[in-house]
């Protein structure tokens, strides 16, 4: 749980140490376009507790770390493009495309640019920054939740 609260934390900071390290949304930006392998070792996110927890009570799986970060990864997209599904503004009409047009289907930002019939600069650097930070911050509810539904699963193990 800590290391979930230091992750969430690292954006907000101002100490110049500290701000030089990735923010969350960077390594989740980062994540959502590693592969399997990459994931299984990526920096930070693969040592959250709940991702530790996982590939521990899993040993025979290849690449535990990489599949569970995965699964969170995936199922954050999905909430995000599912909340912005029937909205009726443009902005957030345009950035559930984004979402599965980058994060699901895996196109390119100059495909998804010409797509909207916007910029590739705009797409970029909008809404490729909004999806990430939205995504991003279920992400990290998510393994929130799963770790505290983790401790609750196992109070007598605990008590003992």
């Amino acid at each position: 749980m800590a290391t979930i609260t230091a992750l969430t934390s690292v954006a907000s900071c101002r100490h110049p140490q500290q701000a030089q390290r990735p923010s969350y949304r960077e390594l989740v930006a980062k994540a959502l376009q590693a592969d399997l392998f990459a994931l299984d070792e990526f920096p930070v996110l693969s040592e959250l507790p709940l991702v530790a927890a996982w590939a521990e009570a899993h040993p025979r799986e290849m690449l535990p770390r990489g599949k569970v970060l995965r699964a969170l990864l995936r199922r954050a997209t999905g909430d995000v493009r599912a909340a912005v599904q029937d909205a009726q503004d443009r902005s957030s009409q345009r950035l559930g495309q984004f979402v599965q047009l980058r994060y699901q289907e895996q196109q390119t930002v100059t495909a998804i640019a010409e797509h909207l019939h916007l910029t590739r600069a705009y797409v970029s650097r909008s809404l490729g920054r909004r999806a990430t930070e939205v995504i991003a911050r279920r992400f990290v509810q998510l393994a929130e939740s799963a770790q505290m539904q983790t401790l609750s699963a196992e109070p007598t193990a605990r008590a003992s």
